[in-house]
């Protein structure tokens, strides 16, 4: 009997990139620490928030004058819980931002996961790049957004990663951390660091 061989059928589902996890410990962020504590202009902060959907782009040039058209967004902690989902009033936030005009692409130093296809299809997520707190890679981040950097925010929640921003130029705007209910002895002390950077900046810029 002939028997011939079925090619394979293309499948229906987007193929996750290929990415690597960016956490860790690493040369820049040692770096980054000692900045922090020694440096005040790298604790510079331009917006506090108690939580992503505080953000209001309209009050902010109001009282600023600043015109926001490029955010560049953490994941993890800020509209998400560490390695967790995306929050619906997060994900709702971000959708009603992007129907104004205003342009997102997510950094993170976490590896692509299934999480981010609710994300995909309104926007940029990221893979690849130098871990925060590199200037290269908020610079990327900056030209994948294509507005001018005087324009563009970071918002992320914490000083040793994502306060890399301010070394590269970007305004910073900081989000209180969302909390897990259950963490770990490593997300203890990724907390004290958090918290580290948080005193650093009040105590620099009171």
């Amino acid at each position: 009997m002939d028997t011939k061989k079925i090619p394979p059928q293309p499948s229906d589902e987007t193929p996750q990139p290929q990415d690597k996890s960016r956490e860790g410990i690493n040369l820049a962020k040692v770096v980054q620490f000692f900045r922090l504590a020694f440096v005040p202009k790298y604790t510079e902060t331009f917006l506090r928030l108690d939580r992503f959907t505080d953000l209001d782009i309209g009050k902010i040039r109001e009282l600023t004058g600043v015109e926001i058209k490029g955010i560049i967004l953490d994941v993890d902690c800020c509209i998400a819980p560490n390695h967790g989902e995306i929050l619906q009033e997060n994900l709702e936030h971000l959708r009603k931002l992007i129907a104004k005009g205003i342009k997102f692409v997510i950094y993170s130093n976490m590896k692509w996961s299934e999480r981010y296809e609710a994300l995909q299809k309104d926007l940029p997520v990221l893979t690849n790049l130098p871990p925060k707190p590199d200037p290269k890679g908020f610079e990327i981040a900056v030209s994948q957004l294509g507005v001018p950097k005087e324009n563009v925010v970071m918002i992320g929640d914490n000083y040793l990663t994502d306060g890399g921003a301010i070394g590269a130029g970007i305004k910073f705007i900081h989000v209180n951390p969302i909390r897990s209910e259950h963490e770990g002895f490593v997300e203890k002390i990724q907390n004290t660091l958090r918290s580290v950077g948080i005193f650093l900046s009040r105590f620099h810029h009171p």
